[in-house]
Parts: structure tokens; C-alpha cells; sequence
């Protein structure tokens, strides 16, 4: 594995890489929304497939965390601004 610039790699599960009208969609989107979900099994892993992430961190769009409004066990200990910089 490559030692990247960033702390959280893309999944390399063997899976295939989500087709390139997903990225293309990403990056002409108006709106980046990461919606209520659980933390790190809902929100974060939707980041992880290969090329997500990089096509959201590209997008011009305004991207917006919805936080989860109730208690989620997988952010027990996490500020606001820690959730955001995950």
C-alpha cells in the first residue's frame, strides 16, 4: 500500500470501483449532503470505495453534515469539529 498524504486510505476490498458516472455525478453536483446515519458504518463508509472520497474533497459544491440528532455509540468522545475532520 502507497503511503498517502492523508490519514484514511480508500477500501481496496477487491471490489470494483464505482462506475465512472459516479464520479462524473459527484463532481457536477450542486450539493455534497452527508445525511443522519450512523458515524463511521453509515456516513464515513460511504466515502471509502475508491475515487469517492478524492471526488468529494474535488467538487466545488458546499458539502453538508447533518449530524445524527440522537445518540450514536460511534461518535461517543467526538466533538462536532472531530466528527467533521473524519
Amino acid at each position: 500500500m502507497s503511503r498517502r498524504r492523508d490519514r484514511f486510505a480508500p477500501a481496496r476490498s477487491g471490489c470494483t470501483s464505482p462506475p465512472a458516472e459516479v464520479l462524473d455525478l459527484i463532481g457536477s453536483a450542486d450539493l455534497i449532503c452527508f445525511p443522519v446515519g450512523s458515524f463511521f458504518t453509515s456516513v464515513v463508509a460511504s466515502t471509502l470505495p475508491d475515487g469517492i472520497a478524492h471526488a468529494v474533497a474535488a467538487s466545488s459544491a458546499p458539502k453538508v453534515y447533518v449530524p445524527n440528532p440522537g445518540g450514536d455509540p460511534e461518535e461517543r468522545g467526538m466533538s462536532f469539529t472531530d466528527k467533521v475532520r473524519t
